[in-house]
């Protein structure tokens, strides 16, 4: 009996079997072609354009032809703008970049002799300063050679924070002290003081972004939990805490003074860079993508960069006569430079 194909026409069986093998063919060499193009080599020439391999002039120089296809001209390379920088300036340090730390070791050692001592440290600053930089690229590094056992934190969002931040305290264990360690779920002074007994180790918690918790989390069930919990920690000891926040969140951040007796007792204030530690900050800059620094446009660079400090009243100086150097303007001034340099190829940042 003859094919009846969808649109009703009558089909003989030797043209279905030809349409058969002619879509097999078809699939073939379509598979072919796919393989082809993954290798980056195309299966036919075009029509009007010819390979080397089949022209026998090929070593002479070729002439103007209608059939070689017109090449476009190049097209400048896109100038980037000003905000790539202050998103870049935006990038805090991490623990891989302690050498490109610059004026904060004064801090930093505060910070340690706190720990040692076993007292909660608050770190507060102006938006802008710094301070998840000297967390992770100074005072990281600096508790880790001191054998303590840190753990950086900074998610604060969601209300299954208070798990993340054991999660993050056991992983800081299994990569520093112990690889078989695993949080039971116990409460934190609890899981502190396990980790203390099993490795002989104290834990360093360092909370960043505190500001974010005290926002999203208030006058909540989940908040009150913690905020008794964190305190029970302090007091016991089992840690130690250094808190980073910014300079507008203090007064949030009073609410714990009811659980912490002397709650900033030992607050570490961030200042704005001095011009010797701005000058070896664009030095460390410059020195990590290999440009040397002329002299004159190093001060030519912090000379107009250099402000009051911002605790002094406007067209003040500090108490010692020194002007300061704010460090994100410092940033995203040397990446411009930086930038024009690689643009130019030049080898030196004038």
């Amino acid at each position: 009996y003859p094919d009846i194909s969808h649109a009703g026409r009558v089909l003989d069986p030797r043209h279905r079997i030809a349409a058969g093998r002619y879509r097999e063919v078809i699939r073939k060499r379509g598979a072919q072609d796919l393989i082809d193009r993954e290798r980056g080599r195309s299966r036919k020439p075009r029509r009007n354009q010819k390979r080397e391999s089949d022209d026998w002039n090929a070593d002479q120089p070729k002439t103007e032809s209608h059939d070689e296809p017109i090449l476009a001209e190049p097209q400048p390379r896109p100038r980037i703008s000003g905000l790539w920088y202050i998103f870049e300036a935006l990038k805090a340090l991490t623990q891989n970049d302690d050498k490109l730390l610059c004026g904060r070791a004064d801090e930093v050692r505060q910070i340690v002799d706190n720990c040692r001592a076993e007292r909660l440290t608050v770190l507060t600053a102006e938006p802008g300063l710094g301070v998840t930089s000297i967390l992770q690229a100074g005072v990281f590094p600096a508790l880790r050679r001191r054998g303590f056992i840190v753990a950086y934190f900074t998610d604060w969002q969601g209300r299954f924070f208070a798990t993340h931040l054991r999660e993050a305290i056991a992983n800081a264990v299994r990569e520093q002290a112990d690889e078989q360690f695993f949080a039971q779920g116990e409460e934190l002074d609890e899981l502190l003081e396990h980790v203390r007994a099993r490795t002989g180790k104290v834990v360093a918690v360092l909370f960043d972004q505190f500001e974010d918790y005290l926002r999203c989390h208030t006058n909540t069930v989940v908040s009150d939990a913690f905020d008794a919990e964190l305190a029970h920690a302090v007091s016991t000891r089992k840690g130690v805490f250094v808190i980073g926040l910014q300079a507008h969140a203090i007064p949030a951040c009073e609410r714990l003074g009811q659980h912490i007796p002397n709650l900033l007792g030992f607050q570490v204030v961030l200042p704005l860079l001095t011009v010797e530690a701005a000058r070896n900050a664009v030095l460390s800059e410059a020195r990590a993508v290999q440009l040397e620094v002329e002299p004159a446009a190093l001060d030519a660079l912090t000379t107009a960069l250099t402000t009051a400090p911002m605790v002094a009243p406007a067209g003040s100086v500090s108490d010692s006569g020194e002007r300061k150097v704010h460090p994100f303007f410092l940033k995203v001034a040397t990446g411009v430079l930086i930038e024009a340099e690689a643009r130019l190829k030049s080898p030196v940042l004038r």
